[in-house]
């Protein structure tokens, strides 16, 4: 564990006396900088090569390099290849290997892109720019739908305890949204969203902008499919908690870690940090190289340090349709697997709308990775407890567990390019986040700092803030006859904690 990890826990445990002591920009940096002599070495090896690294990140922990196929076959004693990718047509350019001076290979996790071949080929950067993309108006027809026959947003609010006016102030507090993949919200989807289920919330109200990093600008008039999760996020986000100065984050139109920590990268550069995230998308952990998922995990401690909730998706594949062809564990969606995300599964409700439980495809389970933080082991080793042999020997007890607790996650009706209808798994997280940025809003108003790292204390309380969940298991696709992660009384790795009380939730974190 890093000296900054370590922090991150002593200021995250409610018996601490540092508690909330959140660290600023400084400090965080003056954990992950290099040493002068490092950067001064890397900085001579690639000037020998007559290349000029800049910094990715504030502190130069990570560096982007710009060079020529024959300046990299060179500078890393290989050759470079182009490969055609089948499904979309495009081309990459990878090795099967590379090599770094011996005086420095201590001192480099990884080097991206190189060796390893993404889910789908990247695109080139660009830079980024803001505005305002919800109009003024809207005459969508309504379609008005009330209690939970069909799955909505205020549906969600009732079912969770989440009143429709806050009761304090609105603040200047930051919540955003990431999406990738190319996709961007509608502007007119999100205006009909909010005039069909948050009809007491006036479109003047809404403090929405997007700020594209690196790829697109979130274009309108897209399809449906490149429209869709970023609507989804915000659309509920804003449903929960439309009070909040919330913004999107397009930040590539690939898939991947890289992409990820393209979008980190922003925002660690930032003075000032946003008191939520709220990431939906995930990837598998063997989608990338495993020094490429720490250094983003890595990042993402970072931005906690500094008093932001983190708040990401526990995958949408179960645990058996992550299993790779012959693989014979159990897979874990990332970055849900990163112990510094407050990682959020789904459930469904019951056919008759009295109970829920959890979602077959809602990821959970444990990280082939990372190593279970000690908050977590008294609630997960009861559960283990209880597992016995089942699944045995196809997932690793001692690494994190997620998630972290859940909530409702299917049949959601969205407003997606137009056309109202049910959405998947994905729904659950900026409903979380909503309640994240509401409670922060509370906080704000008593003069306190945002929540953070919230985890810790959760786990802390056994998850009294929560009602349990003991019905159902995330099987997902049951390719290979494993039967999955059941949910059962406490802690699970199929609904985590279960699902939350906002009202307790609020005085648990107030």
């Amino acid at each position: 564990m890093s000296l900054l990890e370590t922090r991150l826990l002593e200021i995250s445990d409610p018996n601490n006396p540092d508690y909330r002591k959140h660290l600023t920009k400084e400090e965080v940096e003056a954990f992950v900088r290099p040493q002068a002599n490092v950067t001064t070495a890397f900085t001579a090896w690639l000037s020998h090569h007559n290349i000029t690294p800049r910094n990715a990140t504030p502190t130069g922990n990570r560096l982007s390099v710009g060079m020529t196929v024959s300046q990299a076959e060179q500078v890393f004693n290989t050759t470079f290849e182009v490969y055609n990718h089948t499904s979309s047509g495009q081309t990459i350019i990878r090795a099967k290997h590379y090599s770094v001076p011996k005086s420095l290979a201590g001192d480099i996790s990884f080097v991206h892109p190189s060796i390893h071949f993404p889910p789908t080929p990247n695109n080139s950067p660009r830079r980024a720019k803001m505005r305002s993309v919800v109009p003024s108006s809207n005459t969508a027809k309504t379609v008005r739908r009330d209690g939970c026959e069909d799955v909505t947003v205020n549906c969600a609010m009732r079912l969770y305890n989440i009143p429709t006016d806050t009761g304090v102030p609105s603040t200047d507090d930051e919540v955003v949204v990431l999406a990738f993949l190319g996709q961007g919200l509608q502007g007119h989807d999100v205006a009909s969203f909010m005039k069909e289920f948050r009809e007491d919330v006036t479109l003047a109200q809404l403090r929405l902008e997007v700020v594209s990093v690196d790829i697109g600008d979130n274009p309108q008039g897209i399809s449906r499919d490149q429209a869709s999760e970023a609507d989804i996020d915000v659309e509920l986000l804003l449903g929960v908690a439309p009070q909040s100065r919330t913004t999107l984050l397009p930040t590539a139109t690939t898939s991947g870690s890289s992409d990820y920590m393209t979008a980190f990268e922003f925002l660690l550069q930032q003075e000032t940090v946003p008191t939520v995230v709220s990431m939906s998308y995930g990837t598998d952990e063997t989608d990338a190289p495993v020094e490429q998922l720490r250094s983003f995990c890595s990042d993402i401690a970072q931005l906690t340090s500094r008093g932001t909730t983190v708040v990401v998706g526990s995958g949408d594949k179960g645990v058996n349709c992550m299993q790779t062809s012959g693989s014979t564990t159990f897979q874990a969606d990332f970055p849900g697997s990163c112990p510094w995300s407050l990682t959020i599964g789904a459930t469904q409700l019951s056919p008759d709308g009295s109970t829920e439980m959890a979602l077959g495809l809602t990821g959970g389970g444990f990280s082939a990775i990372f190593q279970m933080p000690t908050f977590q082991t008294g609630p997960v080793g009861s559960y283990i407890s209880q597992l016995g042999s089942l699944n045995e020997g196809i997932y690793n007890p001692g690494n994190r567990a997620f998630p972290d607790f859940s909530a409702i996650g299917a049949n959601m009706l969205i407003m997606d390019n137009g056309t109202f209808g049910g959405s998947g798994v994905s729904i659950s997280t900026p409903i979380v986040a909503g309640m994240i940025a509401t409670i922060n809003d509370h906080r704000h108003a008593q003069g306190k700092g945002p929540v953070g790292f919230i985890n810790p204390l959760i786990y802390a309380n056994n998850g009294s803030a929560f009602s349990d969940i003991n019905q159902g298991s995330n099987d997902g696709c049951d390719n290979n006859g494993a039967p999955g992660f059941p949910a059962l009384s406490g802690w699970d790795a199929a609904t985590g904690f279960g699902t939350p009380d906002f009202q307790r939730l609020l005085e648990l974190l107030t």
